[in-house]
């Protein structure tokens, strides 16, 4: 059994500390490749609890064929918007019983 690949979203791999034009160690992600997707579910928002603070922090959880690679720095584009992978994605595929359903990638993105 297998599931239809319904999208998908660029994958840019964290690229470890660079330097930039005054010698400063600067985070960095690689170009976005191709990553098929299911689809997306929404694992909702949050709001901030304190007054005078402005920003939201938005969760998703990307359902993939395979994880392999994905890492807990790198980001996922999904229509254009950045998202930061959260953690160490969630492997399916290693059942007892032969079946391959793939993975879940859990994704934030911060605004404000």
């Amino acid at each position: 059994m297998t599931f239809p690949v319904r999208m998908s979203v660029g994958w840019c791999r964290y690229a470890p500390a660079r330097r930039d034009v005054h010698g400063r160690d600067v985070d960095a992600w690689e170009p976005a490749v191709r990553l098929d997707a299911y689809g997306v579910a929404p694992a909702g928002s949050r709001e901030p609890r304190t007054v005078g603070e402005n920003r939201v922090v938005e969760e998703l959880e990307l359902l993939v064929p395979s994880v392999a690679g994905v890492g807990p720095q790198d980001r996922i584009l999904i229509d254009g918007v950045a998202y930061q992978v959260v953690g160490v994605p969630a492997d399916y595929d290693r059942g007892p019983f032969g079946w391959r359903p793939g993975g879940v990638i859990r994704l934030m993105r911060v605004e404000g």
